[in-house]
């Protein structure tokens, strides 16, 4: 098999050590399924969620449950792999190995399918070998940063056949998550840390599991550079550098992307028309400016149309009440979020 456009699989990434929360007990619990189960649980499976907060860690997850258990071959790439392939196949017109490459697989696993959204024939491709897996029985699971509906460009056809099976989400953990994993991380890197100390980076580093992995990361490197003991005023002391060294959003930056996202003018955003296509943007604006930038809320509030420090705080109240509700609009602002810290 051309090994060229598969992925590298990592055994460290297990059920065993994947911390199930609120936040993804029923990602976790549909990709268990599937591994015991493939082709006939749930097919196809699509785990949607920001960046960093486990799809990876799942689709390996099932991969070497699979292998583990059984003789059946997997196949595990990322959509750019899927489509650098194709690309490469227009230039060789290898199309039979191409396509045998993917249908003779028993378990197709496929991370970050939202990089189809400027790849038309790529997505032609993908179609036509999602329709010959899927009636071979074939087990197929999918990974996105935005459910299949909110995909640009994605074909209603593409769209629907997402939906045969189950389309679920994994969300940011609580803090009580939050805690668990870096209590989890901390014993794999076999660090004695305090449940206080857990805590308190659980408290004040609230992205992703990645940026807790890179805490607890810190912590160990540091620990072995100074010849500290992990005590909670040294995990005080990294977690503050931590933060100090973040990238710094400024309010314009933010404005730009918001514009960008919802087709209106900053003009728009700064006046005092309060209709309903502004005033979701603009409130957005206002609660990214609150958490990403160094302006005070007077600040923010002057800068975006004059506005007093209590209309940038109900704005912000009212965003992050929505997004409670709204798992859409919660997939916007994450995915937002980490275009302006990139």
């Amino acid at each position: 098999m051309d090994t060229r456009y598969s992925a590298t699989i990592h055994g460290k990434y297990t059920f065993e050590n994947f911390v199930v929360g609120s936040c993804n007990r029923l990602a976790h619990a549909a990709a268990v399924s599937v591994a015991d189960a493939p082709g006939y649980a749930y097919n196809p499976l699509f785990i949607h969620g920001s960046s960093g907060l486990g799809k990876t860690h799942l689709l390996h997850a099932i991969n070497n449950l699979i292998l583990q258990k059984s003789h059946l071959k997997t196949i595990y790439l990322s959509c750019e792999h899927f489509v650098n392939h194709y690309i490469s196949t227009i230039q060789s017109n290898e199309w039979e190995a191409f396509r045998n490459f993917y249908r003779n697989g028993d378990v197709f696993l496929l991370d970050d399918i939202q990089f189809f959204e400027n790849s038309c024939g790529s997505r032609e491709e993908f179609f036509h070998t999602f329709n010959a897996l899927y009636n071979a029985r074939k087990q197929i699971v999918i990974t996105s940063d935005s459910p299949p509906e909110s995909i640009a460009s994605l074909e209603e056809r593409l769209v629907s056949r997402f939906k045969w099976g189950l389309v679920c989400s994994i969300d940011a953990p609580s803090r009580e998550t939050r805690t668990a994993i870096i209590e989890k991380k901390a014993a794999s890197w076999n660090i004695t840390l305090s449940h206080e100390s857990a805590v308190y980076i659980a408290e004040n580093i609230s992205g992703n599991v990645r940026e807790l992995e890179g805490a607890i990361a810190r912590l160990s490197n540091e620990a072995k550079t100074t010849k500290n003991t992990i005590s909670f005023d040294f995990v005080r002391k990294i977690v503050q550098e931590i933060l100090g060294s973040r990238k710094s959003v400024r309010v314009e930056e933010v404005l730009e992307a918001i514009s960008k996202k919802f087709n209106v003018s900053i003009s728009q955003l700064l006046s005092k028309r309060r209709t309903r296509t502004l005033a979701l943007p603009r409130q957005i604006a206002m609660h990214l400016s609150r958490k990403l930038t160094n302006m005070s809320l007077v600040e923010i509030g002057g800068y975006i149309g004059g506005r007093d420090h209590s209309t940038v705080i109900h704005g912000d109240e009212t965003i992050l009440k929505k997004a409670k509700k709204d798992k859409n609009l919660s997939f916007i602002i994450q995915k937002l979020e980490n275009e302006l810290l990139k």
